[in-house]
């Protein structure tokens, strides 16, 4: 694969034309899909998708028109050990270490960018960290339409965010 050597736009994002690698955290809307895309554009040589179900293959992705098998077969991680967002960076370090990367783009949900971002750092502040945070989708999900359900989740993503900041202290 040939990289580019500028800055892209990506609309709302400025992003290096070529990084090392591209690392997402699964587990809301369109995360996997965009990171995908982001390879797709040969943003990175490689994509690392960190908490996967351990029973899901990249077949069970390529099923919901994600990518294609090439770019599966070639390019793509799976990390199925993590179940929450410190697992997920560590496993996420591991694989950056593992592969001497050290610059890659971060997605994952804009309100969980910054909570990620902080943790990574912590445990992996040799790499640099690009954010690409993917714009929530509860206005337009129907599980999130009533206000309060939003207000859950942000409230809760917030209190996880201070729970952070305090154990980064004693880590």
């Amino acid at each position: 694969m040939k990289y580019r050597n500028t800055l892209i736009d990506e609309g709302d994002k400025i992003l290096p034309a070529s990084v090392d690698a591209i690392v997402v955290f699964s587990g809301g809307s369109n995360r996997i899909e965009n990171a995908v895309e982001l390879l797709e554009k040969k943003l990175a040589k490689k994509l690392f998708i960190s908490g996967v179900n351990p029973k899901t293959t990249k077949n069970d992705i390529l099923i919901k028109d994600i990518g294609n098998e090439k770019l599966f077969k070639c390019c793509i991680d799976l990390g199925k050990n993590a179940i929450n967002t410190f697992e997920n960076a560590i496993e996420t370090a591991e694989w950056i270490d593992k592969n001497k990367f050290d610059s890659v783009i971060l997605v994952t949900s804009n309100y969980h960018i910054k909570r990620s971002l902080i943790i990574l750092k912590k445990i992996n502040p040799n790499a640099n960290f690009i954010p690409y945070p993917i714009k929530s989708t509860f206005d337009k999900d129907q599980q999130y339409i009533r206000s309060f359900d939003m207000l859950k989740v942000l409230s809760g993503e917030y209190f996880k965010l201070l729970y952070t900041r305090l154990r980064i202290m004693w880590l």
